[in-house]
């Protein structure tokens, strides 16, 4: 994939990271976290949670929370894809 594609693949994600954030008010971001575990693949979710922390998308503060707890319950996991998958 060209890198014009993959940085719209990224800013299309963060787009909807941030506005699935905006919408969960005060579920905060364990309801970020709630809906991509249910509604995004797991390449989705990996995608992002590399992007931001690797500082490539700019995240609002509640899906930089989220990001972390997806990254730590991976970590935790010590699998491929996020946990609560099956």
């Amino acid at each position: 994939m060209p890198d014009s594609d993959v940085d719209a693949y990224l800013a299309g994600l963060a787009r909807m990271a941030n506005q699935i954030a905006e919408n969960c008010g005060e579920q905060g971001a364990a309801g970020v976290v709630e809906h991509m575990q249910r509604f995004w693949d797991p390449q989705m979710r990996s995608d992002l949670i590399a992007a931001v922390e690797g500082g490539a998308l700019h995240a609002s503060d509640t899906v930089r929370a989220a990001v972390g707890q997806m990254a730590k319950a991976l970590k935790s996991a010590g699998a491929g894809e996020p946990a609560g998958d099956t």
